[in-house]
């Protein structure tokens, strides 16, 4: 607050003074030179705490130091967010690995043989579709591996694929 009334206490100082010279300028042809003059030590006066916050020589940092700081944190929070992305795929990956090995072993259990089982999961980590590749044909198998995958993982039919 205080500076704000100092900066308003030059201000209108500087005004007073240039107001004073304005009227005793001696000729018409130099009051607009004069005026001009006056309109730029004014404008100086206006914008003067903006390039204190620029430019700190007291100590205290400068605007341009918090822009750079910004900047180098975006930059650290855009890095530390790829990383996060590659952690993300490489979990995503591994539960799919996890799900295709539980799936492998309930069929083994029902005695339905795979040969191979690829599960691809959504970004929510739920199972968007499962492809069976069948050692041998055998359709009632297939049904009751299904039936089970449907119940257990929430499935529909259309997302389950026998190959």
């Amino acid at each position: 607050m205080a500076l704000i009334r100092n900066w308003m206490k030059e201000f209108l100082i500087i005004y007073l003074i240039l107001t004073i010279l304005m009227h005793l300028a001696a000729g018409e042809q130099y009051k607009k030179y004069l005026r001009y003059f006056s309109g730029m030590i004014l404008l100086a006066v206006l914008v003067s705490p903006a390039l204190k916050l620029v430019r700190s020589s007291d100590g205290k940092r400068a605007l341009s130091s918090y822009y750079q700081e910004f900047w180098e944190k975006l930059d650290s929070t855009a890095q530390e967010s790829g990383e996060l992305d590659f952690e993300n795929d490489r979990l995503l990956q591994k539960y799919e690995s996890a799900v295709e090995r539980d799936m492998e072993g309930r069929a083994e259990g029902m005695g339905i043989s795979v040969s191979r089982i690829r599960v691809q999961l959504a970004d929510d980590y739920t199972v968007k579709n499962v492809k069976i590749w069948m050692a041998e044909k055998e359709g009632a198998q297939n049904g009751e591996l299904a039936a089970y995958l449907m119940e257990a993982y929430e499935l529909k039919k259309e997302q389950i694929y026998f190959l």
